[in-house]
């Protein structure tokens, strides 16, 4: 890296072998996260906090917004992540796009809002910590 030292936290695969969400969280057996230096954390952190007071950032994060929900409404109703045919993928997302279009029109006309806000994984009551190996007691 750049000669400094560095904390790697390296999570067992224990940890992560029977979580959901593992698949989208590592692909390999363990999960290696290398943080930031608290001063340099919290320096990035407050430099951030401030950038997104400005009118800039929020234009920019409004269109980047939109069009996370977007390619989320695409793969929620149209599954465009699978494409039916192996010669084309050009011809499926026209479709999509018609499709999400006449979604998005009969939602304006009847009134419905087009989708809800999803809980995150780690809000899912099924999603209980495992049990220590040792003690057998629940880690917090």
């Amino acid at each position: 890296m750049d000669g400094q030292p560095r904390t790697v936290v390296i999570l067992p695969d224990w940890d992560c072998r029977n979580c959901k969400v593992r698949t989208s969280c590592t692909s390999g057996f363990t999960r290696r996260l290398t943080p930031h230096p608290r001063e340099e954390h919290d320096h990035l952190h407050q430099q951030q906090r401030i950038a997104q007071e400005t009118d800039t950032w929020k234009r920019r994060f409004t269109k980047h917004s939109d069009l996370e929900g977007t390619i989320s409404q695409a793969v929620r109703t149209t599954g465009i992540r699978r494409s039916r045919y192996q010669a084309t993928t050009a011809l499926p997302h026209v479709f999509s796009a018609a499709a999400i279009n006449l979604h998005r029109v009969d939602a304006h006309l009847t009134g419905h809002p087009i989708g809800t806000t999803r809980r995150t994984h780690f809000a899912d009551p099924d999603l209980k910590p495992r049990p220590h190996r040792k003690t057998g007691t629940r880690r917090p």
